[in-house]
């Protein structure tokens, strides 16, 4: 279980990192990042973080 939280955490990681980039939509991170689509991402990050990806992506723009 703990392999799966850290995988998890650094996809997140890395998905942060992306969205302060600005240039890609949350469709090409999610896949990027080997998430199923689009809704299965925004759940996740959700979970992870209290907060919708794009709401953080607006916050970082």
């Amino acid at each position: 279980m703990r392999v799966a939280k850290s995988l998890g955490r650094r996809r997140l990681h890395r998905a942060k990192a992306l969205l302060m980039q600005g240039d890609r939509s949350l469709v090409d991170i999610a896949l990027a990042l080997s998430f199923s689509g689009q809704a299965g991402f925004t759940c996740a990050f959700r979970q992870a973080t209290g907060q919708a990806p794009v709401s953080v992506a607006r916050y970082l723009a």
